[in-house]
């Protein structure tokens, strides 16, 4: 009997802990998110891998390719345009130990230079590998939801 319940427990642990990953994965996604609100391309880049191979393709069909020039996209980014609003929607993280995917809907909202505001509203799947004990983004991909506007104007 007591063999049976050190099995049920350590089996009830090792659930629990797959929990707490894919907690900490879905933590990563709205940590990510909500940093946009910052407009400051250096605190965006702490979330990904500095390699040249980081692979970013945005739902707007464009790809960038390093961490370099993602982060000359973001800085140019953020001098155009200012994000006040971003948050995920129907996250859904897997974690695998050392890598991990997070799946979610992305809504934004910014403003453009003339102060019309613009919400964004996209799909994205960022690909995780643990990097000196910190979740890194190794591989983003966004693209549009079927029968949802990718960009819209609104009113405030």
């Amino acid at each position: 009997m007591l063999i049976k319940s050190l099995l049920l427990l350590c089996c009830c642990l090792s659930i629990q802990d797959q929990a707490i990953k894919k907690d900490a994965v879905d933590e990563f996604a709205v940590k990510w998110t909500a940093n946009f609100v910052t407009n400051d391309a250096k605190k965006m880049m702490s979330f990904y891998e500095k390699s040249d191979k980081l692979e970013i393709r945005m739902s707007s069909g464009a790809k960038i390719m390093g961490f370099d020039k993602l982060n000359e996209f973001y800085a140019s980014e953020f001098k155009s345009v200012r994000f006040f609003h971003s948050e995920p929607k129907k996250i859904s993280g897997r974690n695998f130990g050392s890598s991990a995917v997070v799946s979610f809907e992305h809504v934004f909202r910014f403003k453009v230079p003339d102060e019309s505001i613009m919400e964004g509203h996209i799909q994205t799947v960022l690909v995780l590998r643990k990097i000196e004990g910190k979740w890194k983004i190794i591989n983003e991909h966004s693209s549009p939801i079927e029968n949802v506007p990718r960009i819209k104007s609104v009113k405030e």
